[in-house]
């Protein structure tokens, strides 16, 4: 399992993006959290929201497209295809054509 902080404009991390391979199907999916502007950026609840929304697995980035089934915030999008994607590749070994499920 990788993760990668998401940043507000200001800098401040403000959630957590997660990747994690199903150990039983080999998928490999993102989950992500956000946190609200009225709350403190806690990591440990938004790697646990995270990690729970990976196994929900309801989006699909195929190469440089994100197909997204389900909410998806703007800065969410912006962070996983600014990187995040292309390191969960790297990271799990992937091959050029195979897909990253979002969540």
């Amino acid at each position: 399992m990788i993760n990668q902080y998401i940043k507000d404009s200001k800098g401040h991390k403000c959630g957590v993006l997660v990747a994690a391979k199903n150990q039983f199907t080999g998928d490999i999916t993102i989950g992500w959290s956000l946190c609200n502007k009225r709350d403190e950026f806690n990591k440990d609840r938004g790697q646990f929201i995270a990690l729970g929304r990976a196994r929900k697995n309801r989006s699909t980035i195929y190469g440089d497209e994100m197909i997204v089934t389900s909410f998806l915030p703007d800065l969410v999008k912006k962070n996983i295809l600014n990187g995040f994607a292309d390191r969960t590749i790297r990271y799990f070994h992937m091959d050029e054509g195979q897909d990253i499920r979002v969540a």
